[in-house]
């Protein structure tokens, strides 16, 4: 049976050719180099899971396949068109072949991560790919993929799209050199096979630079409608942190900002700010060695009172605007008396940026009655500080106008201080505030203290060998601080205050980091920072991975919203891991801190068509569970407190993983076979021919050249050796001998010419 055609055309010659199977392999060893110094996830994204890599492989496939054919019989004598000798190479040829299809399979695999709650069955896994899911105004919902996690993190001011332009910029140019120096170099040595494998290294190569450079190509998408999705910065592990900032709006608490500068024990250093409010973090406790805190108090009073321990009934703060004013309390409260129930009378006009507030009564604990079917304020405990509030019955405006109020009060319980503050409906906001000493006793402290108002800021330095301040003079005393000043610090620190603002508030930024696991081993999720486009309006925002898509992030682009996504991949497996029971057995003394095993008793619940029934199995370390072509590995766990535990499986489907362990056998016993076997073979193809099988070479000689099927003469009989004659005798003429007759052989040897020689004494006659 003939497998190759008797006139060759120029397309098999061209895949005929050694110098392409070289020029091919040379390309892909290249590739596998430079993926190994990229690294294992990146190399599948970028290079091994390219269009153009498994076009590589079919190329070479396609590129022994007709070599293999190229190089056997023209017109062979039965089906098989290769001589027996030929059958090691062929199976080295069909090995690499296989080993090329089940690279192509793989490319087809599936991996991920199944969760699986105690109790419950579960046949959802999440894979490693990627994909934004885009929500449409009107409902409509589609995903993309998107490849991300193998780009480096954006730096500060830079862009995803400009490093796109810039880079694909250079790889064209990369890539056309190549192949015009390829090409150029072809020319040069036309005519020759070497000049194949020059334009396909070349080319090969180009298309490496080209795709390697394209990696963070694709992150400007157009959406249709006039809108664009642009993928401006990317962090390849981020947390979320609070970030306290400076408030435009002017609705947060007043603050300063510190400089830290930690020298010992561990060199560190931050910049913060410090809210100055109650109720705020205001206190940082450096190493337990010094206390660096910000408090407010709104009159001298009442930090001269909190540094004494004294009980103090603070102070009313009236805002309107960026103004404030504040009333002590303390010299306007009259005595309390124990008779008076309706609260104590205060009757005090405040006034800020023209407005004037009225402060009625002050109630030491404000509860609220009923007497004869209305709701009446009572001073439940008069002279017992529980729950102070002040009423305030008239805000008179700028112009004039006067507002009347029956229920408003301000309280001086945290917990319904929220409800007073923006209770009035104008611009003015009453606040009720209780001087509190936050800081623990016997610390190092720097304080910086906010008086009355917001650009008031003192020092305040207590410690052990340092006391505080204990009366009001030595309260007006310290030092107060009008700009950026260096503050000496305590064992190592430095401090410098910086600035200090009227309003500051509290917001969740996204912040990259360098470490990849939190210390209870999760992993840190990448976030990637997009803007959205529709006309003139665009919204950005942060959109951060979540394994099941929870971290969703709506976008508001003009009167539209846009909701994204940017989760996992999901794959539904054909049947249920339903999980019995999760067991972990821990370290002797390390109970709930070290795991030394896990194991997983799971139920595989088959469909009831299925012709393999449902089942039991344990998976735990190396004991893997293999079913309909997926295998499951014990990978981690969850356990919290108080529900049950989440047992984590690592999930692989590959279709080519024993096709290629096939192709690796077929390969090597080929490769053994023409060391080992194919001697053998020849010798064995020589006997069908009718040819005496070819002798080895002698110890000291070599073997006797190839006849081309034609057996060797053999001599009839060699002559007894003759008695050589002594020096001196007359030399002895040699009769001829002649030959007998005998068939022509197929190639007549020619004769020899002259007479035999005399030989010596040692040697033997030879008839040829």
């Amino acid at each position: 049976m003939r497998v190759k055609p008797l006139k060759p055309g120029p397309l098999w010659r061209f895949f005929a050719s050694v110098w392409l199977a070289v020029g091919l392999m040379l390309v892909i060893g290249v590739v596998c180099i430079v993926g190994h110094g990229l690294g294992i996830k990146e190399t599948e994204e970028v290079f091994f899971g390219s269009w153009w890599f498994s076009g590589l492989l079919i190329v070479l496939g396609v590129n022994i396949t007709v070599c293999t054919l190229s190089r056997s019989l023209t017109r062979p004598p039965g089906w098989f068109p290769w001589q027996l000798s030929q059958l090691p190479w062929l199976m080295t040829h069909l090995g690499l072949l296989v080993i090329i299809l089940a690279g192509l399979l793989t490319s087809l695999r599936t991996e991920g991560q199944l969760f699986v709650l105690e109790g419950t069955a579960e046949r959802r896994m999440f894979l490693q790919d990627r994909e934004v899911v885009i929500e449409r105004p009107g409902g409509e919902a589609k995903a993309y993929d998107i490849r991300l996690t193998h780009l480096p993190a954006t730096i500060e001011g830079e862009s995803l799209l400009a490093r796109r332009d810039h880079i694909a910029w250079i790889g064209a140019w990369v890539w056309g050199g190549f192949v015009v120096l390829g090409t150029l170099a072809a020319l040069l040595i036309a005519g020759r096979e070497p000049a194949l494998l020059v334009f396909v290294v070349s080319a090969g190569l180009g298309l490496i630079m080209h795709t390697g450079t394209q990696r963070a190509a694709g992150f400007d998408w157009d959406l249709g409608d006039g809108a664009r999705l642009q993928f401006d910065k990317y962090y390849p592990h981020h947390e979320k942190r609070g970030i306290i900032e400076e408030d435009p709006s002017g609705e947060g608490p007043p603050g300063v900002e510190v400089d830290f500068d930690l020298t010992t024990p561990v060199k560190r250093q931050t910049t913060r700010w410090l809210p100055v409010e109650p109720g705020y973090s205001n206190v940082v406790d450096m190493h337990g060695e010094v206390v660096v805190a910000a408090q407010r108090f709104y009159g001298r009073e009442d930090l001269a009172r909190a540094l004494a321990g004294e009980e103090s009934l603070g102070s009313i703060v009236v805002r309107a605007g960026d103004q404030e004013a504040a009333v002590s309390l303390d010299a306007l409260v009259p005595e309390p008396d124990e008779a008076a129930r309706a609260g104590a009378a205060l009757g005090r006009w405040v006034e800020v940026g023209g407005y004037r507030v009225h402060l009625a009564r002050f109630f030491w604990k404000l509860i609220v009655v009923n007497e004869g079917g209305k709701q009446v304020p009572t001073d439940d405990a008069p002279g017992k500080l529980q729950n102070p509030a002040v009423q305030v019955d008239k805000i008179e405006h700028p112009g004039g106008r006067v507002e009347t109020f029956e229920r408003l009060y301000a309280f001086g319980n945290p917990d319904y201080r929220g409800l007073t503050i923006h209770a009035a409906p104008t611009a003015v906001d009453v606040s009720y505030r209780l001087p509190v000493w936050h800081v623990p006793p016997g610390k190092n402290v720097v304080c910086f203290v906010v008086g009355p108002r917001a650009t008031d800021v003192a020092l305040l330095r207590t410690g052990p060998d340092r006391p505080a301040p204990a009366t009001v003079d030595e309260v007006l005393a310290l030092p107060r601080l009008d700009g950026p000043v260096e503050v000496e610090g305590v064992d190592g620190l430095t401090l410098r205050f910086k600035r200090h603002a009227w309003s500051i508030h509290q917001t969740q930024r996204v912040v990259p980091i360098d470490t990849k696991t939190t210390r209870d081993g999760e992993k840190f999720p990448d976030a990637v920072f997009v803007r959205l486009k529709k006309g003139e309006h665009e919204a950005a925002e942060w959109l951060p991975f979540g394994l099941d898509g929870r971290n969703r992030v709506q976008l508001r682009v003009g009167d539209e919203t846009w909701t994204l996504n940017y989760r996992a991949k999901q794959y539904s497996l054909p049947f249920d891991v339903f999980l019995k029971k999760f067991k972990i057995e821990w370290a002797p003394g390390l109970e709930n801190q070290r795991p030394l095993a896990f194991e997983s008793e799971v139920t595989v619940k088959n469909e009831p068509s299925a012709s393999v029934p449902s089942f039991d199995y344990r998976i735990y370390m190396n004991h893997t569970l293999v079913h309909q072509g997926f295998t499951f590995y014990q990978s981690s766990y969850i356990r919290q407190p108080g529900q049950p535990d989440i047992s984590i499986f690592q999930v692989q489907s590959d279709p080519g993983q024993y096709v290629f362990y096939l192709g690796s056998l077929v390969m090597s016993l080929g490769v053994l076979a023409i060391f080992y076997l194919k001697p053998w073979l020849r010798q064995v193809e020589l006997r069908r021919r009718g040819q005496a099988p070819l002798p080895r070479a002698e110890a000291g000689g070599a073997a006797p050249p190839p006849t081309d099927g034609v057996p060797p003469p053999v001599a009839d009989a060699v002559p007894p050796p003759i008695d050589a004659p002594p020096i001196d005798a007359p030399p002895i003429e040699a009769p001829p001998i002649e030959a007998p007759p005998a068939e022509a052989p197929a190639t007549e040897a020619p004769p020899a010419e002259g007479p035999p020689r005399a030989t010596g004494a040692d040697d033997q006659a030879t008839v040829s």
